[in-house]
C-alpha cells in the first residue's frame, strides 16, 4: 500500500470517521474511499481538496513517510513536486509510487538521513532522466514519421 493510502486511512481513523462518513462529507461513495485507502485509485484534484478540508489537513500530511525525518520528507516532497511540474499528475503519481515502493528497502535498517536523502535524490534523477529521454525519443520518432509522410 502506498503512503497516500496508508496516511489517509490512519488520519481518517484518528479523526474518528468511518469510510462512509468521510465519503458523505466529500461527496463520494464508501467504495471510493476504500479504493483510495487500498491504493486502487487516487482522488481527482477537486476531490482531493474536499478531502483535505474534511480532514482539516494539508496535502503533505497524506504523502509524508512516518519513518523519515522532516528533512527527508521535505526532500521527498520537493522531488515529487519536480515531477509534477515537469510531467503533471501522472509524473507526480509515478514518482511518489516509485519512492514509496523503494522506501521499503529501509525497513528495519539503520541508514543515516544523508544516505536516505542521497537515495531519494538518485531515484528522482533517474526517473526524471528516463522521462526526459522517453519524451525526446517520442518527439524524434514523431518528426521522422512526419518527414516520411511529406516526402
Amino acid at each position: 500500500m502506498d503512503l497516500f493510502a496508508q496516511n489517509l486511512r490512519r488520519i481518517r481513523k484518528e479523526k474518528g470517521l468511518n469510510q462512509s462518513a468521510l465519503g458523505d462529507r466529500i461527496g463520494v461513495s464508501q467504495r471510493t474511499i476504500t479504493d483510495y485507502e487500498t491504493g486502487k485509485r487516487k482522488p481527482h484534484r477537486s476531490t482531493l481538496q474536499r478531502l483535505l478540508e474534511a480532514l482539516d489537513i494539508s496535502e503533505s500530511a497524506l504523502y509524508r513517510d512516518p519513518h523519515l525525518s522532516d528533512a527527508s520528507n521535505d526532500a521527498r516532497e520537493a522531488a515529487i513536486e519536480k515531477a509534477r511540474l515537469a510531467y503533471g499528475s501522472r509524473g507526480e503519481r509515478e514518482l511518489s509510487d516509485l519512492l514509496s515502493r523503494n522506501a521499503m528497502l529501509f525497513a528495519g535498517g539503520k541508514l543515516s538521513e544523508e544516505a536516505k536523502d542521497a537515495f531519494y535524490e538518485a531515484i528522482t534523477v533517474a526517473y526524471l532522466t528516463a522521462k526526459e529521454e522517453a519524451s525526446h525519443r517520442s518527439v524524434t520518432a514523431s518528426l521522422s514519421a512526419n518527414s516520411e509522410v511529406s516526402v
